[in-house]
């Protein structure tokens, strides 16, 4: 499954996230809002994981880590191998 993004244009915030996993060769999914996703959807997805309303929203495997900043802290707390431990025990 791996990571997923969601993004919209304009958003520097979510060019930053792309970016950062890009610059760790971590692949991902971006899901543009509201080209691939309306904006119902996403709001029912956030809402769903208990989270506001703004993006980027990260998710692995399923699992919020969350924002850019959440990102980033993740990443950093899994040097090497980037959730190779459990995510659970982060988010």
């Amino acid at each position: 499954m791996g990571y997923t993004v969601f993004t919209r244009d304009s958003c520097p915030w979510c060019y930053k996230a792309k970016k950062l996993l890009s610059d760790h060769n971590i692949e991902y999914e971006e899901i543009h809002i509201p080209r691939d996703l309306t904006r119902e959807e996403f709001y029912a997805i956030v809402e769903s994981n208990d989270t506001t309303k703004t993006v980027p929203k990260i998710f692995r495997d399923g699992v919020l880590i969350g924002g850019y900043s959440e990102l980033a802290d993740w990443i950093d707390s899994h040097p090497g191998g980037y959730g190779e431990g459990s995510l659970g025990e982060r988010c």
